[in-house]
């Protein structure tokens, strides 16, 4: 242990080990920018990759032997299943960055089953997974996280948002979905609005002119699996394993968050109320639930306060007549 801890005092290590490797990561750009809590989540398990694997050549992870060795090491933290797939996620974070880098082609990793058991219907994307993700990521990708995360909208009708959908209060457009003509509607709360705004001045600043509200580097429509493909790409440069469809938890604990009760969050994504309560329980503390509400309780104070009462109207119409 105390090697370890002198090691990333001081650290030493031949350039094309796998602690080489953890050294020159922490000191890219892109790490640096992590969001704090997801930084810190990988730097708990170097110490203990280093302590396995450091001195290993990086190129030892191509070979097809190494993955019995990775899974026998994970193991040792079987009783505790989520410490046991913290250890593989960064493993494989790190290798990633190898392979962006060009020093790897590839590595025998990928799709080692994870031993924690979980409800895929409760992941959603946490803040630091979203700060990540978008830490370096392109604006069009950034686009898509944002209005995913906040509409809770399917990859399917994400690529097809028009560009002019925007109602000011609400996103509406119509689409064919099992041969049905489909009116979509989304509210416009909290903040996406300002998200919509900044991809409408950013398009229009450089001159993109899409028929959709979502576009790709080029400026054109997305495609479904053009899109699956450049965002599980960009998320497994960071480590991160949750999927697209993972963020209409997000969109949930969004809602929430701006003022709608469950009922309203359950007929807007779809989902069946004990859902969305079970998101809301696991995702958001009773306080912030409270300050939101009260939030929405004051705005509409405020805009009740601005309207001229209609029975006063009626007071000073009769009054007149007499």
């Amino acid at each position: 242990m105390e090697a370890r801890a002198e090691w990333f005092r001081a650290p030493v290590a031949d350039k094309d080990t796998v602690a080489h490797l953890i050294l020159r990561l922490q000191q890219t750009p892109d790490f640096k920018k992590l969001a704090k809590a997801t930084k810190a989540y990988y730097q708990e398990a170097f110490p203990a990759i280093l302590e396995e694997f450091g001195e290993d050549d990086i190129a030892a992870v191509e070979d097809r032997s190494m993955r019995k060795d990775v899974k026998t090491w994970r193991n040792q933290w079987r009783e505790t299943p989520r410490q046991a797939d913290k250890m593989l996620s960064t493993l494989v974070y790190l290798l990633n960055f190898a392979v962006d880098e060009g020093e790897i082609t590839g590595h025998v990793l990928n799709k080692i089953k994870r031993l924690h058991k979980f409800d895929r219907s409760y992941i959603i994307w946490e803040k630091e997974d979203i700060a990540a993700f978008k830490s370096d990521a392109p604006e069009h990708l950034k686009w898509v996280i944002d209005i995913a995360t906040m509409t809770g909208l399917r990859r399917e009708d994400l690529v097809t948002i028009p560009a002019n959908a925007d109602k000011s209060s609400h996103l509406e457009w119509r689409t064919s979905k099992s041969g049905r003509r489909t009116t979509i509607l989304v509210p416009i709360v909290g903040e996406l609005r300002e998200a919509i705004d900044a991809i409408k001045a950013h398009k229009s600043k450089n001159g993109i002119h899409s028929t959709t509200l979502l576009c790709n580097s080029r400026g054109k429509p997305w495609t479904g699996m053009g899109l699956s493909a450049s965002f599980r790409k960009h998320a497994a440069k960071h480590g991160i394993e949750k999927t697209m469809h993972d963020m209409r938890g997000t969109a949930v604990t969004h809602y929430k968050m701006a003022g709608l009760d469950d009922n309203e969050i359950a007929d807007i994504v779809g989902w069946k109320k004990a859902d969305v309560e079970k998101i809301i329980k696991l995702y958001i503390n009773k306080e912030a639930v409270l300050a939101a509400i009260i939030r929405k309780v004051e705005k509409e104070r405020l805009q009740n306060k601005n309207c001229k009462p209609a029975v006063n109207r009626w007071k000073k119409s009769k009054s007149s007549d007499d």
